[in-house]
């Protein structure tokens, strides 16, 4: 039986980049017991230890340093036959420098594509309302005509 856990990773107000877990409840079900989930080191031994030489699927999202991705992912031996290891960034740098089979790079719409979508979800109609014209434009320029982003957003 395959296991999965998602990380929710991104720079913290420290000086050092920041590991939580994207979701508490995926995180516990594999320790068992409770664990000071702020004590980085101690949770990810817990976790690779319970884990090691197991099918899982591990999703790290936003990663933005190369240090999240050793410390989470660091050797695929850890990992059973099978697994598969998803890195979500926008630091080509990182995906350069990891031992990564394939890469799947996001087509992003442009500036009228990404309008007519969010208008699409936002106001059911190929253009904005009249009143929301400039509004829109700021929420399609802040998605960076990404369209999971521009249709989350709602």
């Amino acid at each position: 039986m395959a296991s999965s856990m998602a990380f929710q990773l991104g720079a913290s107000s420290s000086s050092s980049p920041s590991i939580r877990p994207w979701n508490n409840d995926v995180f516990l079900s594999f320790r068992g017991t409770k664990l000071n989930i702020n004590d980085v080191d101690r949770g990810v031994g817990v976790m690779w230890h319970k884990l090691r030489s197991k099918k899982i699927l591990l999703i790290l999202d936003n990663v933005d340093d190369l240090s999240q991705l050793e410390k989470l992912a660091g050797d695929r031996a850890w990992f059973g036959l099978g697994s598969r290891i998803i890195i979500i960034t926008r630091d080509q740098h990182i995906i350069e420098n990891s031992r990564v089979d394939s890469k799947y790079k996001v087509m992003t719409l442009d500036d009228n594509e990404a309008l007519q979508l969010f208008s699409l979800y936002a106001f059911e109609e190929n253009e904005p309302l009249k009143d929301y014209v400039d509004l829109s434009k700021q929420v399609t320029k802040y998605a960076h005509g990404l369209p999971l982003a521009l249709t989350g957003l709602l």
